[in-house]
């Protein structure tokens, strides 16, 4: 929680923030966030503002995709998990992980996965991920241990692999439960850049990306053509943020819960479809997305009468 404070000043300026964040930087309320932080004059205190901003980010952004998650599933039960160590909430934004912290994030994971066979759940949402060059952009800032780019991209490596098996062994430890996972907000191809875990290739994970209220891709929308073929509405998505009101934000972590909610609507009709068949049935009842892009968006009306018949 930012506090009373924080939130009475830059809660206002929370959507332009996340249009930031999905590179949507020509909205009005991108540029308002834009003026605010070229008004600020020293180095420190646009560090303090950038930390305030972002709490208000981080505190939106759970809520906002529950919300999202369960729309229309009046008898759904939600567990929230979170995944990062410490430092994610961006209060040490400027350094990376330790192997120690790495370590807390596996074990916290791990435990992740116990509860989730546990109780049985049989879709989980994950609107988040990791890259590269967010890594060696902090890891800069330690330049008293990683001296040379070799130094930080040899770093940035192993916490990239670091990272990618952990959530390779929750994918993998869960195989009843289907991953619906955000392609990233990047423009770019999850492959090449190695973004995780939206580059791991499993029967039970699926990568969503994101389109505009007209059916193209969204412009921020991380992609790759066997991959990324299953897209939702990730723009100026509303829901609820935790003050109890609904706001428009943007990204493929929108896209990602909106398709999470279809995938558990076709559950609640044909429980006995494995995380494969409810990809495949997303994909092959979605509707195609027309050049130069691919893919299918979700057409939940026709997922569901399919699921429907399937089941009979």
């Amino acid at each position: 929680d930012p506090g009373k404070e924080v939130l009475a000043k830059y809660k206002g300026f929370l959507k332009g923030m996340m249009d930031l964040r999905a590179g949507l930087s020509s909205t009005k309320d991108a540029k308002k966030v834009l003026e605010l932080i070229q008004s600020v004059k020293t180095p420190e205190a646009l560090e303090e503002l950038g930390i305030k901003l972002t709490a208000v980010g981080e505190w939106a952004h759970g809520t906002h995709v529950a919300g999202l998650l369960l729309a229309d599933l009046p008898k759904a039960e939600l567990a929230i998990f979170r995944s990062a160590w410490a430092g994610e909430a961006r209060l040490y934004h400027e350094r990376g992980p330790t192997d120690e912290e790495l370590a807390v994030e596996r074990k916290n994971v791990e435990d992740v996965a116990k509860f989730i066979n546990q109780h049985g759940i049989r879709v989980v949402n994950v609107s988040l991920g990791f890259s590269m060059d967010y890594v060696e952009d902090a890891l800069r800032h330690e330049g008293d241990k990683y001296a040379t780019a070799a130094d930080v991209k040899a770093r940035a490596e192993k916490i990239q692999e670091a990272r990618r098996a952990t959530w390779k062994h929750v994918f993998s430890s869960c195989p009843n439960t289907l991953f619906v996972v955000a392609a990233g907000n990047a423009n770019r191809d999850i492959l090449e850049y190695a973004d995780t875990p939206a580059d791991l290739d499993l029967p039970n994970v699926l990568v969503i990306g994101a389109v505009d209220e007209n059916g193209d891709w969204a412009p921020f929308t991380n992609s790759n053509p066997e991959r990324v073929r299953v897209f939702d509405h990730g723009v100026a998505v509303m829901s609820l943020i935790p003050s109890g009101e609904k706001v428009p934000l943007s990204g493929t972590s929108m896209a990602a819960p909106n398709a999470a909610n279809a995938a558990a609507k076709v559950l609640s009709l044909a429980p006995n479809l494995e995380p494969a068949a409810v990809k495949a049935l997303l994909e092959k009842t979605g509707d195609p997305i027309a050049a130069p892009f691919n893919g299918v968006i979700i057409n939940e009306k026709k997922a569901l009468e399919a699921a429907a018949a399937g089941a009979k």
